[in-house]
Formats: C-alpha cells, sequence, structure tokens
C-alpha cells in the first residue's frame, strides 16, 4: 500500500514539473500523447515546431523561456506543441521510442514539420530535425525556410491565361518578381488564404 502511495507521489510531482516546461506561453500546446500531436499536425497546414523533453532534462528547464520566445515570434507562420516525455504514461512512452529511458540524454529534441501535397492533394509532412545553436535568431532562420508555400509559378502569358481559365471563382494574387527564391510573407499569405485566394508569381 505505501509502494503505491509512493508511485502516485512521484507521479504527480513529476507532473507538476513538467507542467511548468510549457506554460510560459499560451501559444504552445501541450500533447499528453504522440497521437493526438500527430492528430493535431495533419490537420494544419501551418509548419508545426514539437519540442520533445524531460523534466529530468536541465537543459529542457534551460530553454523553455527561449521556446516560449519562439512561439511568440513566429506565431503568425507556425504552430508549437510541446512533448514531455514524464507527463505520458507508461504505455505511451514506451511505444514512444524517443521517450525511451535510453534516450534522456538526448533531450531536447527540437523538429519541424512540414506539411506538403502531391499533384493528388495528398498530404505528407516532411520531417526537419533542428540540430543547431537554440538562440532565436538560428531558429526562427531555420523554420522560415520551411514554410509551407502554396504558390504556383507562372512563367509566361499562355501560362497565366490556362490557370485564368481553370481557377473559377477563386480570387487570385500575382506578383511580379526577377528573384526565384519567394518570399516569407508570400509563402505565410498562401498558407493563411489557401482556399480562398490563390497566389501566383510571375517570373520576369
Amino acid at each position: 500500500m505505501k509502494l503505491i502511495l509512493f508511485q502516485a507521489l512521484i507521479f504527480t510531482l513529476l507532473s507538476q514539473l513538467t507542467s511548468a516546461l510549457f506554460e510560459g506561453s499560451p501559444l504552445i500546446t501541450q500533447s499528453k500523447s504522440f497521437q493526438q500531436f500527430h492528430d493535431l499536425i495533419y490537420s494544419s497546414d501551418y509548419l508545426s515546431v514539437l519540442l520533445i523533453c524531460s523534466s529530468r532534462s536541465p537543459k529542457c528547464k534551460e530553454i523553455d523561456s527561449d521556446y516560449a520566445k519562439l512561439a511568440e515570434t513566429a506565431k503568425s507562420w507556425a504552430e508549437f506543441y510541446g512533448i514531455d516525455c514524464d507527463t505520458l504514461d507508461r504505455k505511451e512512452a514506451e511505444e514512444f521510442v524517443i521517450c525511451s529511458e535510453s534516450k534522456v540524454d538526448d533531450y531536447p529534441l527540437l523538429v519541424f514539420f512540414e506539411p506538403k501535397y502531391d499533384e493528388e492533394g495528398k498530404k505528407d509532412l516532411v520531417e526537419h530535425i533542428y540540430e543547431g545553436v537554440f538562440d532565436i535568431d538560428s531558429l526562427e532562420e531555420f523554420g522560415l525556410e520551411r514554410i509551407p508555400s502554396f504558390i504556383d509559378t507562372i512563367k509566361d502569358k499562355e501560362e497565366l491565361e490556362e490557370f485564368l481559365n481553370k481557377r473559377g471563382k477563386l480570387n487570385s494574387v500575382l506578383y511580379f518578381t526577377e528573384d526565384t527564391d519567394i518570399p516569407s510573407s508570400y509563402k505565410v499569405l498562401s498558407s493563411e488564404y489557401k482556399d480562398r485566394i490563390k497566389v501566383l508569381e510571375r517570373l520576369s
């Protein structure tokens, strides 16, 4: 009986320590299971950022405030999540390999999930593991390079006319550029209004 009470007490203390890791920002969704997180990001067309931590890891506590700052800075182009392995039940933790006891030294693990669609409209997620310096500028640069884009490139007048004939009633935004790199602001626009506005670029 005493052993059961002791285990319950330890679990409660760990849960309290864990929740503190992600309470620095209301913009960070704390996932209680990997399946919950999986369902959330598959329903989103934004870049999804996941921080996997443990309350036993000093490094996780050190970067907690920086992760909250990143969520605030990047709230217009990314969605943020946190999983603390110490809050998962045993079965969930066993199935989620990164949460095994042997992986404690690997925390924190930061992963960016980029949504992409094929020509048939089937969605997939491209996983980008961040291995750089954990500072706001570096993280923001890494994320901005992976913002999903729903922009079509129009190379000539014929392609433009073909698009206009097929677009139906969907409004369109067309900008002219000599730069082959799409600005981040246009990527955000194309993602935010994907179902209402079609964004195109015309290479001059």
